[in-house]
């Protein structure tokens, strides 16, 4: 990407608001309505770090990382999936 590439905060905002409300918060606690009503000054600073991503072409190693919950679902006829508990 070129590093003239401009990232503003209509970008940010709009990004935000594209995104599905409904997901789980990463790993720094944050989930996607904390962005959605966070002040304005949150969206401003956004678009600062990633222009700054841009410019110096280096995304921090934690911006990979992720949190995966897995979920165990039960299964018909096992045994350990009866309703009443003996």
């Amino acid at each position: 990407m070129s590093k003239d590439f401009h990232i503003d905060v209509e970008m940010i905002d709009r990004c935000i608001n594209k995104l599905k409300r409904s997901k789980a918060a990463g790993m720094d606690g944050l989930n996607v309505k904390h962005l959605m009503f966070a002040h304005r000054i949150i969206v401003q600073q956004l678009a600062q770090l990633f222009q700054i991503i841009i410019h110096v072409a280096v995304v921090p190693t934690n911006f990979g990382c992720g949190v995966i919950i897995p979920l165990i679902k039960k299964r018909d006829g096992d045994a350990s999936s009866s309703d009443t508990g003996d």
